[in-house]
């Protein structure tokens, strides 16, 4: 049990503590929407207490902020952490670890995560090679065939991330005018 500085109650499936530090962790077998999972982390935040989400459902946001990993395989076979390539997988997805961008086993990555050995993305020294994915659309002014980006593809070892141009980062003013210098693409 534990409380926010606002009053309000709440209740961990499971909280973990060593010292001051808090640990929540949720296992939500049902289905949740990723908005209702965003406020009950950030209630969990406001409250001084780490969330980690064990979720049945893929398709949640991936985001620094909500530590999050899909529930794969089945009590009988040994459970999986599924970390998602996308924030649309589908439940179908889940009988196919290939599909994802890393599948552990679930010990395995409650290990790694109360020691501190998770992390978000690449570190800052890791080298990348990245791809423009580009694709055709018709000009809505003059009807001309052009060009697009469609997304950038990440190559960090042997690990592939797919990035959206909406998750970019990008600045509306950025490339307005030629005299301007090009966008930063934090990736």
């Amino acid at each position: 049990m534990g409380e926010t500085p606002e009053g309000d109650r709440w209740k961990a499936d499971v909280l973990a503590a060593k010292g001051n530090h808090k640990v929540a962790v949720e296992i939500q077998w049902s289905g949740q929407t990723p908005e209702e999972t965003l406020s009950r982390q950030e209630r969990y935040r406001e409250s001084g207490v780490r969330g980690l989400w064990l979720l049945r459902q893929p398709g949640f946001p991936i985001a620094k902020s909500l530590p999050a990993v899909c529930v794969g395989g089945s009590i009988q076979q040994g459970l999986t952490a599924l970390i998602p390539l996308t924030d649309d997988m589908q439940a179908r997805d889940r009988r196919n670890p290939e599909r994802w961008h890393q599948a552990m086993q679930m010990g395995e990555f409650l290990r790694a995560a109360f020691s501190r050995r998770l992390r978000f993305g690449m570190g800052p020294d890791q080298e990348a090679t990245v791809w423009i994915r580009t694709g055709t659309m018709f000009c809505w002014s003059c009807g001309a065939e052009t060009r697009i980006v469609v997304f950038l593809e990440k190559a960090v070892g042997d690990k592939r991330f797919f990035i959206t141009i909406p998750n970019c980062g990008f600045r509306r003013e950025a490339g307005r005018h030629s005299d301007q210098r090009p966008a930063t693409i934090p990736i």
